[in-house]
């Protein structure tokens, strides 16, 4: 304030003067300024916390049966005005419908859906009237079985007879002619079909039917004497021998023939295989054509 000029009036002078001592009052008034605070250390980051397990979803509630709809109320009908022609329309209440002209059936309650709690529980059968599963039987042992008995030996096959011969007592002796057989055992079936055979075929090839009455079958063997054979065969007054004995040895058949012939008994030997021959059985009947008749 000393370098202004001395020159300037007294009363801005004054001024001045006056704005020095406000001046230097303020600046002693103004407190000092207060030093910077420290900043305060950051603080430590909390740990995150550990994620909760996800709660079990609850099971959803059985759904409840629908409840019947209740059935509407009928609409009263309005009454009628005092005044005729003039007609009041009442508002609807809330909850009831509009009239209907006629009258209105009220709707069928809606089914009622078939619950799982409406299901009938399976029958449960008690455990005492089950009845005990019986204890096995034991197994009786098997019984032994039996010996096989011993098989019987097979009895010799026996010569069958040849059919019934129509002889009666009123059949001429003299067509009547007794005849002996004799057979191996292997020729019993030839036998007898030779037998058959030749008595058919002798009432058929003569003009006057012949008739064989057999009065002896004889089975022989290697072992048989022609002799006494032969003598059997006289015994029972047979006029003829036939022989139908394959496997017979031939000295044999050579002594029966021999034997026959001195006992006067026509013999003849047929082979198996010419029993059932027309011209076997002409031969022996022709024979027998010249033998006298059943005396």
């Amino acid at each position: 304030m000393a370098d202004e000029p001395t020159n300037q009036p007294d009363e801005i002078q004054d001024i001045l003067s006056g704005l020095d001592e406000i001046l230097s009052d303020m600046g002693a008034a103004a407190p000092a300024a207060e030093p910077p605070k420290a900043a305060e250390p950051p603080k430590a980051a909390e740990p995150p916390k550990a994620a909760e397990p996800p709660k079990a979803a609850e099971p959803p509630k059985p759904a409840e049966p629908p409840k019947p709809a209740e059935p509407p109320k009928p609409v009263e009908p309005p009454k009628p005005a005092s005044e005729p022609g003039l007609k009041i329309e009442l508002a609807p209440r809330e909850g009831s419908l509009p009239p209907v002209h006629g009258s209105v059936a009220p709707p069928k309650p809606a089914a009622h859906a078939p619950h799982a709690s409406d299901a009938k529980p399976p029958l449960e059968i008690p455990a005492a009237s089950a009845k005990a599963p019986e204890a096995a039987k034991p197994v009786e042992p098997a019984k032994p079985a039996a010996p096989a008995k011993a098989a019987e030996p097979p009895k010799p096959a026996e010569p069958s007879k040849p059919a019934v011969e129509a002889i009666t007592a009123t059949t001429p002796k003299d067509q009547i002619r007794r005849v002996a057989y004799i057979y191996t055992s292997e020729c019993a079936d030839a036998r007898n079909a030779f037998a058959e055979f030749l008595s058919q075929a002798a009432r058929t090839i003569s003009k006057k039917p012949l008739y064989l009455r057999e009065v002896a079958s004889l089975e022989v063997s290697a072992s048989s004497d022609p002799v006494a054979v032969c003598e059997k065969a006289r015994r029972v007054q047979a006029a003829a021998m036939l022989a139908v004995v394959d496997g017979w040895p031939a000295a044999k058949t050579d002594a029966m023939s021999e034997a026959c012939s001195r006992a006067g008994i026509l013999f003849r030997a047929v082979a198996p295989s010419d029993v059932q021959k027309k011209s076997t059985a002409v031969d022996v009947i022709v024979d027998m054509m010249l033998l006298p008749g059943e005396a």
